[in-house]
């Protein structure tokens, strides 16, 4: 009995540990998921600046109108493209540990997939994130690139080279379309996954992605931006429409890769609180039931030795 009481010991030490760690990680990411929701709620200002010049471009007075739609029907960024290969960029966590994010996250990239094929494309990849990397492998996918580390992106800088890399193969490979598959947070208790197409670029898909900065509930959920209207009855450019829109198309890819990215990393954090919250309340319980049995195989102990002596007592 007294071994007993021992590893009883030894098994509440070592989920004692662990209910530690679970919780040091819990605070962590929470800490982590309401810095990438302020981040994202602080860029949105910027990206609707973006589409506000963009509409401009698009809505310019009657003799222009025509010409500017013309120019951006064949610019590279703005038009549709007769081929039949899909750009696929999953983004996905490094590490485990967030429930079930990374499950459900694979499950509707497969479906994505199985939906490409089905329209007979050719399908490349660049893989963000480690279990991004090891699921297109494991589906066959040929991927061109991959990144790591990506929980940890929170500049525009640091997403440069992952802009630059999706920007010049969709210039100047034969790509009809760039999607990008990722878990999308609405709350703390809700993330889901989804597919945006951020290229060819149209105004619709940017404000989609930027409005799904603003959570659905929580602290954040009452902040809002609108677009800036201008009234004004004429607009001049300088250079011309063509070598603005060239130069304003990068900016906005980027904008709506950044965008995800923080979207992305938020679903992650939050998944992983969650998770480890789980994981401490199920160690309280076991704790609490190793106390009793504890305390059960203590009292046992005790009453087999008062028995012990009493038979001793009564044989002298």
């Amino acid at each position: 009995m007294a071994q007993s009481t021992k590893e009883i010991n030894r098994r509440r030490q070592s989920i004692s540990n662990t209910q530690k760690v679970t919780k040091a990680m819990e605070m962590v990411s929470a800490v982590k998921m309401r810095k990438s929701q302020m981040t994202a709620i602080a860029a949105r200002p910027y990206a609707y600046h973006c589409i506000t010049m963009l509409e401009r471009l698009a809505h310019l007075h009657q003799e222009d109108e025509e010409s500017v739609r013309e120019v951006m029907k064949k610019n590279i960024f703005f038009k549709q493209r007769k081929t039949n290969t899909t750009l696929l960029v999953l983004i996905a966590p490094d590490k485990g540990l967030v429930g079930g994010l990374n499950t459900s996250l694979f499950a509707h990239a497969q479906k994505e997939i199985k939906s490409l094929e089905r329209d007979e494309k050719n399908i490349q990849a660049i893989a963000i994130g480690v279990k991004a990397e090891q699921f297109l492998q494991n589906a066959n996918i040929p991927i061109l690139e991959s990144f790591a580390n990506i929980a940890n992106y929170e500049t525009p800088e640091q997403i440069t080279p992952l802009t630059e890399s999706i920007i010049e193969r969709y210039q100047y490979e034969v790509i009809k379309e760039v999607a990008v598959v990722y878990t999308e947070f609405f709350s703390t208790l809700k993330q889901k996954p989804s597919t945006r197409y951020i290229l060819p670029i149209t105004i619709e898909q940017i404000e989609g992605v930027v409005e799904s900065a603003r959570p659905v509930e929580g602290r954040f959920s009452g902040e809002k931006t609108e677009p800036i209207k201008d009234t004004s009855p004429e607009y001049l450019f300088d250079p011309d429409v063509e070598t603005l829109l060239h130069e304003l198309a990068p900016f906005l890819v980027s904008v709506l890769t950044y965008h995800i990215i923080l979207d992305a990393n938020a679903s992650e954090h939050s998944a992983r609180m969650l998770a480890m919250r789980n994981a401490s309340t199920n160690a309280e319980q076991i704790l609490e039931e190793l106390t009793l049995s504890y305390n059960k195989a203590r009292q046992n102990a005790i009453t087999q030795e008062i028995a012990e002596v009493s038979v001793q007592a009564m044989q002298n």
